[in-house]
């Protein structure tokens, strides 16, 4: 058991234990991305606190994070019109469109919050409440591990411990 350990692959272990398609070095890359853009977005959380205290008004980032969103997203559906021309039908569900509002109310918030929080416990805060929305979308689907459960878990404890305010010495 501790030999592998010893020989360093105790990540394809740790892996292993919370997704097995992580261990497969082709299911690798769906773990790195999400890491990759988590960092950008920790970057988009402290400029965005910068252009809301320049601008004195959390209106103005949220505004230009949804402009840009939007140019992207237009250009982006435009190239799939293009290759794959229109889908047959829109999708029924009306919960498939209220991603806008929340998206707006989460960049608002976060705009606001970082001020206060600094960069590190709104990302933490922010993964936390994505880890309880999936817990609780997992549990209903009927895809939660206990080994995703510990994970979670122990996330909310770094959260918990990066929130506890520092004496100074």
């Amino acid at each position: 058991m501790l030999q592998p350990l010893r020989e360093g692959h105790s990540l394809g272990l740790v892996s292993e234990a919370g997704c097995p398609a992580i261990a497969d070095p082709g299911g690798l890359w769906w773990a790195v991305l999400p890491a990759v853009a988590g960092a950008f977005t920790a970057w988009q959380l402290a400029v965005n606190g910068l252009v809301r205290v320049a601008a004195a008004d959390v209106v103005v980032p949220t505004l230009l994070n949804f402009l840009v969103g939007t140019t992207v997203l237009v250009v982006a559906t435009a190239a799939t019109l293009l290759v794959r021309g229109l889908p047959a039908a829109l999708p029924g569900d009306w919960w498939l469109y209220v991603g806008g509002p929340l998206g707006i109310v989460t960049v608002m918030t976060a705009v606001t919050a970082v001020r206060w929080t600094g960069v590190l416990l709104l990302g933490l805060s922010s993964v936390a409440g994505q880890l309880v929305g999936a817990v609780v979308l997992d549990l209903t689907a009927d895809h939660l591990s206990a080994t995703s459960l510990v994970g979670a878990a122990v996330t909310m404890v770094a959260v918990g411990m990066a929130a506890v305010p520092h004496r100074g010495r």
